[in-house]
């Protein structure tokens, strides 16, 4: 099994993002500002309970702050009209018949034959109940507040009271259709684990051996890659 694809939507710098992975090594690569760090924070913020600090309103990519406070400050939407409002990450998941599926083959939603890909859905989003809970709360907040304390103020006091976290299987060819599943069976499937690099050389010029290790052992795994199948980490 792989990951042949990851979407984000609304997450800081990732308004809507997607990125098709490669066979054996993906590198990110960019100028500042362009979303790198986005992408790694919200794979592990999703993706390992274990270290995840929680998300926060800063975490809103600018447009989807504007469309919350709209969705609360102007008129009330009608329940038959709503869709939760949320941030989202897709993964697609890539898998063979001769696979070990031991911890997927009941997320199968899709039973085709021609269809080997599973879908994991994770969002952090507001259903309408909280919404109408939110509506009622800030109400209650302006009038009580100072006027320049708005919605950015109170909503990042508060989020984590109406956003909630949820994981999803979306059957593939019907997103419509899905199952909740929780964390443990998520980590079952897929792992992550990050390595916090300093770089080769800083804004001063510096350069120390804790951070050159990372640049080295990638210039090494690339010669490696001509002459040998597999890198032995303790020569690092």
């Amino acid at each position: 099994m792989k990951i042949s694809k990851i979407k984000v939507n609304n997450y800081r710098l990732l308004k809507s993002f997607e990125l098709e992975v490669e066979e054996k090594l993906s590198l990110i690569i960019g100028k500042n500002n362009t979303g790198k760090t986005s992408l790694f924070s919200v794979l592990s913020k999703f993706l390992n309970p274990s270290s995840r600090k929680g998300f926060l309103y800063n975490d809103f990519n600018t447009d989807f702050k504007k469309v919350v406070e709209n969705s609360v400050i102007n008129a009330e939407i009608e329940k038959e009209k709503w869709q939760d409002l949320m941030m989202s990450m897709l993964v697609y998941i890539d898998y063979e018949e001769n696979d070990n599926l031991e911890n997927i083959s009941e997320l199968i939603l899709n039973l085709a034959p021609t269809d080997h890909t599973l879908i994991l859905s994770f969002e952090y989003f507001l259903n309408y109940d909280s919404y109408l809970r939110l509506r009622k709360d800030f109400s209650g907040f302006k009038s009580d507040k100072l006027p320049e304390r708005g919605f950015d103020f109170f909503l990042n006091k508060n989020v984590a009271s109406y956003f909630k976290k949820r994981n999803r299987v979306l059957e593939s060819g019907n997103e419509t259709n899905s199952i909740e599943i929780d964390d443990i069976r998520v980590r079952r499937i897929i792992n992550i684990q990050t390595i916090s690099a300093k770089r080769d050389i800083d804004n001063e010029g510096s350069n120390s051996e804790s951070g050159r290790a990372l640049s080295r052992f990638s210039a090494e795994f690339y010669k490696s890659r001509g002459s040998v199948n597999t890198i032995d980490l303790s020569d690092f």
